[in-house]
């Protein structure tokens, strides 16, 4: 299937904030978010299924992140391919959550708001920005890549796309592109992140991730490129993106 079907393609986009009661000062909250969202959607046999544990596929339906703002919280849900119904039963639970526990603070529902949304048309020159907007995992064997290259970018985005398509926009399953054009890396700044996550059954999870910005130089830039880095704004990469990992920008 081409990009530009992909691109037709409208998705919802959820933001929930959170008020805490006071800051947990934490350095990024996907791993619990994640945790209070599976929480949220346990009461209901349906949600829970399809949102978190659903036994057939591997692949979670929704792509989330995170932003703090002083002591307020802001989770970012995506979803494609569900009916108008569901996505109101996904609001509807939510919603009805009046409390919540994040770090450890108590915390209520500030806001909510529910948009649905196109894929933006950037125009993007041979030089760019991408901001890694949350935490993001891409590894070179066993060790985290802190500036990842170009080439694992895009390359991740494409994967990301046909392992979610293939479930659930099975319409525009498979995405081939062509070769994908080479690029460099000119300046960034990127910090890594480190969380030790606690699941339900007491496991820990040792959460890895870089994020900041990277700025890119592409010489032989192409429509088909343009448009796979469009893809950024509903896709996310690397590991670990059910915990809110690798939401990207192009700037």
């Amino acid at each position: 299937m081409t990009l530009q079907s992909l691109l037709k393609k409208s998705y919802y986009h959820l933001e929930v904030t959170f008020q805490q009661e006071k800051i947990a000062k934490l350095p990024y909250y996907g791993p619990l978010i994640r945790g209070m969202l599976g929480d949220t959607f346990s009461n209901d046999n349906v949600l829970s299924e399809v949102i978190f544990k659903n036994p057939r596929i591997d692949v979670r339906p929704y792509f989330f992140y995170t932003e703090r703002n002083g002591n307020s919280v802001t989770a970012h849900l995506m979803l494609m391919g569900f009916s108008e119904h569901f996505i109101k039963e996904v609001v509807r639970a939510i919603g009805e959550k009046e409390t919540a526990h994040i770090g450890g603070v108590k915390c209520v529902i500030d806001a909510m708001s529910l948009k649905k949304r196109s894929f933006m048309n950037r125009r993007i020159k041979k030089r760019f920005k991408i901001g890694f907007i949350s935490p993001t995992a891409f590894f070179d064997g066993d060790n985290l890549s802190t500036v990842p290259s170009f080439d694992m970018v895009t390359r991740s985005l494409v994967r990301s796309v046909n392992r979610f398509t293939k479930y659930y926009v099975k319409s525009v399953y498979p995405l081939r592109v062509g070769e994908i054009p080479e690029g460099e890396i000119v300046e960034f700044e990127m910090r890594n992140y480190f969380w030790r996550h606690r699941n339900i059954r007491g496991e820990v999870i040792p959460l890895h991730g870089t994020w900041g910005w990277i700025e890119y130089e592409v010489e032989c830039m192409t429509s088909e490129l343009k448009n796979i880095l469009r893809l950024s704004d509903f896709f996310q990469v690397g590991r670990w993106t059910s915990y809110g990992f690798g939401k990207l920008e192009v700037i």
